[in-house]
């Protein structure tokens, strides 16, 4: 508005009072026009602002309704997997550990990196480029979930070495399970370390929520540690899930059974691998589900060297990626038939396992179970897993 008053006055120091009444009405006519379209782009200016305002708004008050909800289930979810998971008649069982680990793994996320990030947005404070909060954003976020990629693909290795053991109950060393652990963790933590020092950087998303790799450099060496990320963060994991649980239903199919089992015990294993089949595609499917969009969005980044979603659309991919926290413990532990029942038996303030209650008095449950090692096979889902 100040331009537009001294553009005024300079306009009406050039007119002299010998100027005609033409002179001056063209004058006039030549500063109402400048007036009127200063004053349209002025109106136009804060309209715009006010918009971006209300989207912003309503990008954040999503962002932070769905953060509580991933927040709270996540943590009541795998709370639960940790207590059930401790006690005697799941501790024994051969994938324990890293059903643990999953859920530690799992937890240390909702508990130590989504709340500084809820955090940060609630003080209104963006993150900044290569910032120590945004580096540790980044840095905790990748590594604690491919650690948690990396447990489902040793998870799915372990189901594959018991299932091709010939006894009733395959065992693998304590120290070996350890390793196998403490592999899942090294693998998150050094794929993600090189951001912290110096190869590619880390940047805020596109709404500023969080922070993660930068996708859209154009510099040769974050691209190829985008890249790297990818392939060995995604890629390989995914089709090592795949081909183990391929190979897991190929042994199940072509495993023969002695001349001499019953109808009955065929009819058992033939149910036994229709749980597998389900159990494998909700495997794989939740894993894509989870973690597909952002991969397919940040690939598009790449390629376009931009952002290709706005500030609103951009969050939902890393919001879906987010609730793999919530969707492991329905996969890998609410499937399995013992977990249900001792998550149902706790929930009600039954007893947990060994004794259920029929008319009042106690007695004990009953299972089903062949002992042959032939058979082994179809048994070893409902009694080690």
């Amino acid at each position: 508005m100040d331009k537009a008053v001294k553009r005024v006055r300079a306009l009406n120091c050039h007119i002299s009072p010998r100027k005609t009444a033409t002179t001056r009405t063209a004058f006039s006519e030549t500063i109402s026009k400048e007036l009127t379209a200063h004053l349209l782009s002025q109106s136009k200016a804060m309209s715009q602002n006010g918009s971006n305002t209300d989207i912003w708004q309503t990008v954040y008050f999503g962002y932070a309704t769905v953060m509580f909800l991933v927040l709270t289930v996540g943590f009541l979810g795998n709370v639960a997997s940790l207590v059930i998971l401790r006690y005697p008649g799941h501790r024994s069982k051969l994938i324990n550990p890293l059903m643990i680990n999953l859920a530690v793994v799992d937890l240390l996320i909702i508990v130590l990196v989504y709340p500084s990030m809820v955090a940060t947005n609630l003080l209104v404070k963006p993150m900044r480029v290569n910032s120590l909060s945004c580096v540790c954003s980044c840095f905790a976020n990748g590594a604690v979930g491919i650690t948690s990629t990396a447990t489902l693909v040793a998870m799915s290795g372990v189901m594959y070495y018991a299932i091709r053991q010939s006894l009733p109950r395959p065992k693998i060393p304590s120290i070996q399970m350890n390793l196998i652990v403490i592999g899942t963790w090294l693998y998150g933590i050094l794929l993600n370390l090189p951001p912290v020092i110096g190869w590619s950087r880390a940047v805020p998303s596109k709404a500023g929520f969080s922070c993660g790799p930068d996708w859209t450099s154009s510099d040769p060496s974050s691209i190829a540690y985008v890249i790297f990320l990818m392939v060995f963060g995604f890629f390989l994991p995914l089709v090592l899930i795949f081909t183990f649980h391929c190979l897991i239903y190929r042994h199940i199919s072509q495993a023969s059974l002695p001349g001499d089992i019953t109808t009955t015990i065929k009819a058992s294993r033939k149910k036994s691998q229709m749980k597998l089949v389900r159990m494998t595609a909700m495997s794989i499917a939740a894993f894509l589900v989870a973690w597909l969009p952002y991969t397919a969005v940040s690939m598009a980044a790449i390629v376009k060297g931009g952002h290709v979603l706005s500030p609103g659309e951009a969050e939902i991919p890393e919001l879906m990626a987010k609730m793999s926290v919530i969707l492991n413990p329905i996969v890998y532990t609410a499937m399995n038939a013992a977990y249900r029942e001792s998550l149902c038996k706790m929930i009600s303030g039954g007893r947990l396992f060994g004794i259920n209650t029929i008319n009042g008095n106690p007695s004990p449950v009953l299972r089903t179970s062949v002992n042959s090692a032939s058979v082994s096979n179809q048994s070893f889902f409902e009694t080690s897993l």
